[in-house]
Formats: structure tokens, sequence, C-alpha cells
């Protein structure tokens, strides 16, 4: 563990899957389609319910793919589709601090609002692999979702931590405020900017990108 990270109290940082982790492939459409949700009543009431594990993708495809990209064809390809499939690229530098993260004893964690594929739910909509992840909490698996102070306090009480021993990062300023309003180190990675996210984590948990 470097002389940096152990003057640090940040034991954990959580981090957001979609904008954080992954780009969208159109991310003003994505930042469209929660407008639309807040707005519109109805469009609002079938993003929550995606989101709290109410609803599958399946159900609400048309209204998905105008924020997040064209789903497979047919249910049959829709029950196997990969969440990379969906998204758009991922963030490289990101991903490399999450393993310098854990060569400094640092715990990694992932906290997402996302859905069921399809009306079986069997899978979810999120990456392949997250065996990085020492505590992933998925928003449809736990009825939940950002920001609801509930499932910052479940994402802790897994972690067996205090806020203040960890840091949360996420592209959205409602899911931030949420977080730092627990007192939980906040970060907004604002417009896909991943350099200056990454910096303001270095600045906190004292580990160089």
């Amino acid at each position: 563990m470097s002389l940096e990270t152990e003057m640090s109290q940040i034991k954990a940082v959580i981090f957001d899957l979609g904008g954080v982790l992954y780009r969208f492939k159109d991310y003003k459409a994505f930042i469209g389609l929660l407008a639309k949700a807040r707005s519109d009543a109805e469009v609002g009431k079938k993003v929550l319910g995606w989101e709290r594990g109410e609803i599958s993708s399946e159900a609400i495809r048309e209204l998905l793919e105008e924020g997040i990209g064209t789903f497979p064809s047919d249910v049959k390809n829709l029950e196997e589709a990969k969440f990379e499939e969906i998204m758009g690229t991922k963030f490289e530098k990101m991903w490399n601090f999450i393993d310098k993260l854990k060569e400094n004893n640092v715990k990694v964690a992932m906290l997402t609002n996302n859905g069921w594929w399809t009306d079986k739910r069997d899978r979810t909509t999120i990456a392949s692999d997250v065996s990085k992840f020492d505590v992933v909490v998925e928003s449809c698996r736990v009825g939940l979702r950002k920001p609801d102070p509930k499932i910052y306090e479940l994402m802790l009480n897994k972690l067996s931590l205090k806020p203040n021993e960890c840091v949360f990062i996420d592209d959205l300023a409602s899911n931030v405020e949420g977080a730092s309003k627990l007192g939980i180190n906040a970060i907004q990675m604002v417009d896909e900017n991943e350099d200056l996210a990454l910096d303001k984590l270095s600045q906190i948990t004292g580990i160089k990108f």
C-alpha cells in the first residue's frame, strides 16, 4: 500500500456503470430520456418501474431504445443480449484505475440503476464481467434506485464501511447529491469527462492514475 493511501481514510470507491465505466452510444439521447421521464408522468412511471425491477426491458423496449440504443430484434436474442452490445465503449482509464485501487487494497463496488432484460427476470442489464468488484448492487434486484438514501445505505452495509470511508462517482447530479447528503465523498463525472473525474478521484484517494 502506498504512503498516500495510508494517509487516506478512503477504503472503497463505488462506481456507477453507464456514463462512468461505459459510454452511452448517444449521451445526449440518454439525458433526453431522463428529461422526458421527469416531464411526462407516464414515461417516468415506466422508467422508474424498470429501474426498480417491476417492468422488463422487453416491456418498454421502444422507450429504452430512445435513450440507450437499439436492442436485439426478438425476444430470444434479447434473452441472450449482452450489455456491451447495447452500450458504447469502455472508459479504459477508469477501468485501469480500478486495478490500481485494488493494488492499494481499496475495495471497489458498483451501484447501478438498471433493469431486467425480459419478463423472465433471469438476467439484468449489467456488464458481462463484474469479477473486479467486491460488491455489486443493482436497482432492479433490490427494488430501490438512486438517489433513494436506502440504496446507498444498503451499499454501505454490504461494504461494512462508514460514509466518509467511501467515494461514489456517478454521471448524474441527483445521484451524486443523494450520496453526498449521507456523508459519502461524491464526484460527478460531467459530460463523460473521464480525465477530470479521475483527477478528483486521485486527489481524494491519494492514488495516481
